[in-house]
């Protein structure tokens, strides 16, 4: 039976994302993983990891905050007590770190599983 893209593109998944000593809970669009996106997700986590090691382009890393804000719908980050949703300018004042954590863990949970052996 057809499927409809509104369908596939509806999914939302959700991953625990351990960051130091913390856990985070990102939901996030498994949609927006397209061949395209992988490349460019790999790209924001080289983006990250230039900008922790201080070689970062503050351009690319904005760019980089605003495609993580594509991916995340929400997360379980709060300040002062009240949601803090995950904008572009809200991801700005996090760690590098931490996009690399949750790009991690997204894509982990991306990654084809193993199937159990059929008997």
């Amino acid at each position: 039976m057809p499927v409809e893209r509104s369908k596939i593109a509806a999914v939302l998944r959700s991953v625990r994302v351990d960051y130091f000593g913390e856990t985070i809970t990102v939901t996030y669009k498994p949609d927006f993983q397209t061949p395209a996106k992988e490349a460019e997700l790999a790209r924001l986590k080289q983006l990250a990891e230039d900008h922790r090691n201080g070689d970062g382009d503050i351009a690319k890393i904005e760019e980089g905050a605003e495609r993580m804000a594509d991916l995340i719908v929400s997360w379980d980050v709060v300040e002062d007590g009240e949601p803090l949703p995950p904008t572009k300018e809200n991801l700005m004042t996090f760690p590098s770190a931490l996009w690399a954590h949750i790009i991690a863990a997204v894509n982990e949970d991306l990654a084809p599983k193993p199937r159990s052996a059929r008997r």
